[in-house]
């Protein structure tokens, strides 16, 4: 089953690093050009390619992505190098491909009521189940089905 990553991205900017609207919007100006998305990986580095990232704007929706790939602390990019304590987090390259969800759903599908910090989501199973055809996600990540006879 893959695992959702989920990163809460702050509604106002701060005076000081780090802040994840600054790195949100700055991520948001590299897909508009044509560049990978990226972001750090939860403390554990437990995400791999296949697996979920979600940018989470708590109150108001949340965005999905597919993970393409990962990447060693040593490939991040040069404006995070203000965000202390994270370099030891893996590089995630998240997909172009995005779905945004209303809050509201969110909730009911069993996303966290408020995010804080970068964490790894456990048995997000009705998540799973709504985004297997959206993001085309492997039968066998659906929990219980059996993909064993393929």
């Amino acid at each position: 089953m893959p695992i959702i990553t989920c990163t809460p991205i702050a509604k106002h900017y701060k005076a000081c690093a780090p802040d994840s609207k600054r790195d949100y919007d700055e991520q948001r100006y590299r897909a508009n050009k044509g560049l990978r998305v990226m972001w750090d990986d939860s403390p554990k580095n437990r995400s791999r390619r296949g697996d979920l990232f979600v940018f989470v704007h708590n109150g108001r929706s949340v965005t999905f992505h597919r993970i393409d790939d990962y990447d060693s602390p040593i490939d991040r990019l040069p404006s995070w190098s203000d965000n202390v304590g994270h370099g030891d987090r893996n590089v995630l390259y998240l997909s172009d491909e995005t779905i945004t969800m209303p809050w509201t759903q969110w909730i009911e599908l069993g996303g966290w009521k408020k995010a804080q910090g970068t964490q790894t989501m456990h048995n997000p199973t009705d998540l799973l189940t709504f985004l297997h055809d959206k993001l085309q996600l492997e039968d066998s990540y659906i929990v219980g089905s059996d993909s064993s006879d393929e």
